[in-house]
């Protein structure tokens, strides 16, 4: 079974997560020990930043510019990364088996898709 809090209600509310320098720095350990995740894992081929203590310097960085916002959506993406990356390889494997089916609105499985089209 998929974590719950992988993504739900709460998780995927940005006003759920920092929004400001200080508030980062309130919750820093837990991004950090989310990030040493990302740094640890065999799918992670090339993340620039190399230690925890890097990725919060320039987390305060961005928090402090001009578009504060993207920090923001930085680390829910960290946390979803992270969320994604303890579960089990196979229950991953099916979470991310089924995403990519109904982002392509292909199979069964959820929904009854049939053809789609894009309107520009």
């Amino acid at each position: 079974m998929v974590d719950k809090d992988l993504y739900n209600e709460k998780t995927k509310q940005n006003g759920n997560y920092p929004t400001t320098a200080s508030q980062y720095e309130k919750n820093k350990g837990e991004y950090e020990k989310m990030f040493e995740i990302l740094l640890k894992s065999k799918f992670m081929k090339e993340l620039g930043v190399k230690t925890k203590n890097e990725f919060s310097s320039n987390m305060i960085k961005v928090f402090n510019g001009p578009t504060s916002h993207i920090a923001n959506i930085k680390l829910m993406q960290v946390y979803y990364i992270s969320r994604l990356l303890k579960l089990k390889e196979q229950d991953r494997n099916e979470y991310l088996t089924d995403l990519l089916f109904i982002a392509q609105k292909k199979g069964n499985k959820v929904f009854d898709f049939g053809p789609f089209g894009k309107l520009y």
